[in-house]
């Protein structure tokens, strides 16, 4: 993934928070973190209502997977895009892939190119836009 394909993904999740001064000095704080998360995580979610998860992968027989979860729903709270953006940056230096599993009841997922909706059969993945063709390297894996 490019970085204006990142710079246009978290674009779309930008919110009027981000913009107060309190929040803008966050914004580097939020992005540590999410590339942190991306190298400790093995998947990262987006749920259905834009909130954010993810799953550590246990390399031992004495304790179980961890499990992180959020009430950060990206694009609704300040500084979810420059998580977001630490998740994508992470992810293209081997970090945890990410999953989106915010579809619609109608079964079609938005492209964050074109914002057109793309319809697809259930539990399948789509590999990209039906509409513009933009691949979906982040998102719907």
């Amino acid at each position: 993934m490019t970085e204006a394909e990142i710079d246009f993904i978290c674009a779309t999740y930008i919110t009027e928070w981000d913009a107060m001064q309190e929040n803008k000095a966050r914004a580097n704080e939020q992005y540590q973190k999410g590339l942190e998360l991306s190298a400790r995580c093995n998947q990262i979610t987006i749920a259905i209502n834009g909130c954010w998860g993810g799953t550590e992968l246990s390399t031992s027989e004495d304790r179980g997977d961890t499990h992180i979860s959020s009430y950060e729903a990206l694009g609704y709270h300040a500084n979810t895009a420059s998580l977001l953006r630490g998740f994508l940056v992470g992810r293209e230096t081997g970090g945890a892939s990410i999953h989106d599993y915010r579809y619609h009841s109608d079964l079609s997922v938005k492209c964050l190119h074109c914002r057109n909706y793309n319809k697809h059969e259930e539990h399948t993945q789509l590999e990209k836009c039906v509409h513009c063709g933009v691949s979906f390297p982040a998102f719907i894996q």
